[in-house]
């Protein structure tokens, strides 16, 4: 009986340890799945962040070009949709054009771009530039 006893110790051991180990590697797999899921959104995150800045520098460029053949120019609210932006989300892009309060040759340009538009992780993207306009309607 007592070496039936010690068979049943050693396998009982064996199963205990055996669990503990197949604890450990579970654990270890569950910790580098949820690292692989957070890396993958905070790269969706930059992402988004830089394609909100590159809206936001071109919507400069927007307003630049449209205050130059339209000094009345005020601004307006730009969508660009998925298909001009080569992904999956359309983007959209608040401009906003006001005379600066000393100098009526200057125009403030204030632009807040969103991307992705409807999407629930949207990242906004704000720009304010002063630019000098002639008043031929040319900028520089």
């Amino acid at each position: 009986m007592n070496a039936t006893h010690r068979s049943a110790r050693r396998h009982g051991i064996t199963v205990a340890l055996t669990l503990v180990c197949l604890l450990v590697v579970v654990t270890l797999g569950a910790t580098l799945v949820r690292s692989l899921v957070d890396h993958r959104r905070q790269s969706l995150r930059d992402q988004h962040r830089v394609q909100a800045f590159w809206l936001a520098e071109s919507a400069v460029e927007r307003a630049t070009s449209h205050l130059a053949s339209s000094p009345d120019y005020q601004g307006e609210t730009w969508q660009v949709d998925r298909d001009s932006l080569g992904g999956r989300w359309s983007g959209s892009v608040l401009i906003r054009v006001e005379k600066a309060d000393t100098d009526e040759t200057l125009r403030r340009i204030i632009i807040e771009s969103r991307y992705p538009e409807d999407a629930e992780r949207r990242v906004t993207e704000r720009i304010e530039v002063t630019i000098k306009s002639t008043a031929s309607g040319e900028s520089s």
